[in-house]
């Protein structure tokens, strides 16, 4: 028997994104990552594959907990004096929280 709550998680990958480089005779497509930002259109498809997942199985999502995921780096003054790390956190994963439908 399962029991009356349920949970579930996912987690996003940063957001990738290609750009033509080179000349006119010497084009190619590159892939980037951008550490900085979220492929939100995978993190709401995840959420909302969470959410039938959670249906399917008999159960009302009650919340939805997101997971901050941080990091630092280095910052540089112009003239190359370094000042110190900067923070900064993305939301790249959730816990979706389940609680068994009431039986009619």
């Amino acid at each position: 028997m399962s029991g009356k709550f349920r949970t579930s998680w996912f987690c996003a990958n940063v957001l990738r994104y290609t750009e033509t480089e080179g000349g006119m005779l010497s084009k190619k497509e590159v892939e980037y990552h951008d550490p900085k930002s979220v492929d939100l259109d995978e993190f709401a498809q995840c959420l909302s594959d969470a959410y039938e997942e959670m249906d399917a199985a008999g159960y009302d999502v009650i919340n939805v907990v997101p997971v901050a995921m941080g990091s630092a780096e280095p910052s540089v003054a112009s003239r190359g004096e370094y000042l110190g790390d900067v923070g900064y956190s993305l939301t790249r994963a959730a816990v979706v929280v389940g609680k068994r439908k009431a039986s009619s």
